[in-house]
């Protein structure tokens, strides 16, 4: 068997809806009590009343110049409890910017990475407990529980992966991802983030007044893009188009059936297919093909 071939299966598996990987690279962060709702209503960027128990979605959490602060799985665990699972790095600014905006609300905000775990099935839908997920179906649950349905899964066929088989993944399908393909330096439009990320329906929330200017007004001068290559480069990485400098490489994976997936940010005049070529940090010269948007970045 050569050495990539667990890689292509695992991958395989992946694409296929038949495996299952936790996300121990998150950290947890619980809001509980009276007000919980109406302080993340009042913080983040998705509809947190639209919200059933059990169920999950995807939001940011911004600064009032609309900067991504972090952004967060958001769980109902309960009518007053919600579960925001973040990436570590943005955990301590998520926590301090609930709590800055707790004021005199009868919320509880804590740290609860140990108590929890969530299992994911990539590319799967939800059944079973499971809920929809921005790559497939989520499973929140105390470990025991976890490992119990872990169990169930890979019982009935699910292929156990990890982390890096995710994140090759995650790259393919042109899924961003915070701390990595975008931070407090990016517009969520940029970031190709809006669509699942922003509500346009619900009340004011930190952040609000430039997300509608920019969606309604005007758009981002660069945006977030998938892309095909030759070969994973050496990150970081500059997009040429000619002689030209039209953007950086965020992200990339290569795939065990050769070439690699790829995100990264070219300026909005750069067509959709474009042959670009990819400047990495060692000064090799890699082709690249633009791939698409990863979203329009409208609502």
């Amino acid at each position: 068997m050569s050495a990539s071939a667990p890689v292509r299966e695992h991958l395989t598996a992946a694409r296929g809806a038949s495996a299952i990987c936790r996300r121990d690279e998150l950290a947890f962060v619980r809001v509980s009590g009276r007000d919980a709702a109406r302080l993340l209503q009042n913080v983040v960027t998705s509809d947190i009343d639209a919200l059933a128990v059990g169920e999950g979605q995807y939001g940011l959490a911004l600064t009032p110049k609309g900067r991504p602060v972090a952004d967060a799985w958001i769980v109902r665990e309960s009518e007053d409890a919600f579960v925001c699972a973040c990436e570590t790095v943005a955990e301590a600014d998520l926590v301090a910017m609930l709590r800055r905006y707790r004021l005199a609300s009868r919320a509880d905000i804590a740290t609860v990475t140990d108590e929890l775990t969530l299992l994911e099935r990539p590319l799967a839908e939800p059944a079973d407990g499971w809920h929809a997920g921005p790559l497939g179906a989520l499973l929140l649950a105390a470990p025991d529980a976890a490992r119990a349905a872990w169990d169930v899964a890979v019982a009935a066929g699910a292929v156990p992966i990890g982390a890096e088989t995710r994140e090759t993944l995650r790259i393919e399908r042109g899924l961003p991802r915070f701390g990595i393909d975008f931070d407090g330096s990016n517009l969520p439009a940029e970031a190709g983030v809006v669509e699942r990320a922003i509500s346009f329906t619900k009340g004011c929330y930190i952040g609000q007044e430039p997300i509608v200017r920019l969606a309604h007004r005007g758009h981002a001068n660069r945006e977030l893009r998938r892309l095909q290559l030759a070969e994973a480069p050496e990150l970081p990485a500059t997009l040429q188009d000619g002689e030209r400098d039209v953007g950086r490489l965020t992200s990339s994976a290569s795939l065990p059936e050769g070439g690699a997936a790829a995100l990264g940010y070219v300026r909005r005049a750069v067509a959709d297919g474009a042959e670009l070529v990819a400047l990495d940090a060692r000064g090799g010269r890699v082709a690249a093909r633009d791939a698409g948007r990863v979203a329009e970045g409208r609502p």
